[in-house]
């Protein structure tokens, strides 16, 4: 795969992209393409670094860039807005962002709650209707149940507005960039984005909910409202935090969701089963004490002090150097140590 000529089509497309008039202040930064031995910069090849892990953004030879895996050949127009999202986070952190979630705080801390899911499930409901048809009272609504949550589900509703915040606005760039591209790929990506909003089994799904409810909150926003929700440097405060502040406290009294219920009890179900099988039947590769030190972040599940991560998991070993596994695992986790690790 000639890793150059990718990054000419993306370079071409970057240049048709007005990175500012998407969120002032922005501008293409530097990107890289990485596959298992290599990274791919625009006019060099070299050892791939161990610093490039996943598709982010990190601080490399002075600056902070978008790096990517990338092992077959992608749509360009996808992949360039893919690269935007990474800048993204590139430009949040040569900004001083501060709103990033903490991780380990939600993994230990953060608690599925039927009522909470319900109400979240009424607030996905409202913004789906609200990216096609904007209304003042919906708005209002969605509002009101936002501040009950964020009054009696403070570890979760903070959990979520960060990650609506720091991941839902590049989340909402990358659409953008999309749409200046090719608006039928953009549709597409929406029309995926509202799927993600109404399919109640994401609500399971913390993170990958949590990035298309902050990029419906941002495109509502920056469409209908007009508020200020740029500002980076210095800021502290959740988007939804900032759009909360006005609304007045009104207790939110809702039955719950029963098919939430249900799939609540399965998913727990299905978790218990797979703890014991692994326990039962698998290899342990690990086991002492050793400190967490990452793990998918996107999908995790954790349950009883048993984290369950997909693709890799870092701890640190005797000599405090880091140590990155790959493929699925359970971990018995125990303040932040793991004492046992499996591999599923």
């Amino acid at each position: 795969m000639d890793y150059f000529a990718i990054i000419n089509e993306v370079n071409n497309r970057l240049a048709q992209i007005d990175f500012a008039k998407i969120w002032p202040g922005f501008k293409c930064l530097t990107f890289a393409f990485y596959d298992d031995e290599y990274a791919y910069f625009h006019n060099k090849k070299i050892k791939k670094p161990k610093q490039f892990i996943g598709n982010s953004a990190i601080f490399y030879n002075g600056e902070y860039i978008a790096i990517w895996y990338l092992k077959e050949l992608p749509d360009y127009d996808i992949i360039t807005s893919k690269i935007v999202h990474e800048m993204f986070h590139a430009y949040q952190l040569s900004n001083g962002e501060k709103r990033f979630p903490n991780e380990f705080e939600a993994l230990i801390n953060y608690r599925y709650n039927l009522l909470n899911l319900t109400i979240r499930a009424e607030e996905n409901k409202i913004l789906y209707e609200l990216l096609d048809n904007y209304n003042a009272a919906k708005y209002e609504e969605f509002l009101r149940l936002r501040k009950y949550r964020h009054l009696n589900y403070a570890t979760e509703y903070n959990y979520e507005a960060a990650i609506e915040t720091v991941e839902g606005s590049a989340e909402y760039v990358e659409l953008k960039a999309l749409s200046c591209l090719n608006i039928e790929k953009y549709q597409t990506a929406l029309g995926q984005l509202k799927a993600t909003l109404t399919n109640a089994e994401n609500l399971l799904q913390t993170r990958k909910v949590s990035y298309a409810i902050g990029a419906a909150i941002f495109l509502i926003v920056h469409k209908f409202i007009r508020e200020d929700i740029y500002t980076i440097k210095d800021n502290r405060e959740p988007i939804s935090n900032l759009l909360i502040k006005k609304t007045s406290y009104v207790a939110v009294n809702k039955d719950i969701n029963k098919a939430i219920s249900r799939l609540y009890t399965a998913y727990i179900t299905d978790y218990k089963e797979l703890i014991s099988d692994t326990i039962t039947t698998k290899k342990i590769v690990l086991e002492g004490k050793y400190k967490l030190k990452a793990f998918n972040v996107y999908d995790p599940k954790y349950y009883e002090g048993y984290l369950y991560s997909t693709h890799f998991i870092m701890y640190e070993n005797d000599k405090n150097e880091d140590v990155v596994l790959y493929g699925n695992f359970i971990a018995v986790v125990k303040d932040s140590y793991i004492v046992r690790l499996y591999q599923i």
